[in-house]
């Protein structure tokens, strides 16, 4: 099952809602993660690129906030509550635990 199938089953977000939050997760990965474990990322998440893309922007404040508050803001523009962000990083960090490298594993639950 896709990263995109396990956000929609398991924390009932809706397709775009789905991508949105894990295009928001990417962007942050894109700009901490060293270039080859953000490539790994991307082969994990087909269509990585297109999500960070589509993506909404973190706004106002938000984005002085940091990765968190950015986050927050692009869950809140995408109609999602805040309080499913727990259980969004809980299957993002599952997913890469199943499928990803230990250099991925250990990058990615520094950032999420």
């Amino acid at each position: 099952m896709s990263l995109i199938e396990q956000l929609i089953s398991t924390v009932g977000l809706s397709q775009p809602q789905a991508e949105g939050a894990v295009g928001a997760i990417g962007r942050i990965a894109q700009g901490k993660l060293p270039p080859d474990l953000f490539g790994e990322l991307g082969k994990l998440v087909p269509g990585l690129s297109g999500m960070i893309g589509g993506a909404p922007k973190p706004s106002g404040m938000a984005a002085m906030l940091g990765d968190k508050g950015a986050l927050a803001s692009v869950l809140s523009q995408l109609g999602i509550d805040l309080g499913k962000a727990g259980p969004i990083a809980k299957v993002v960090m599952g997913f890469i635990q199943s499928n990803g490298s230990e250099a991925l594993k250990a990058a990615l639950a520094k950032l999420v």
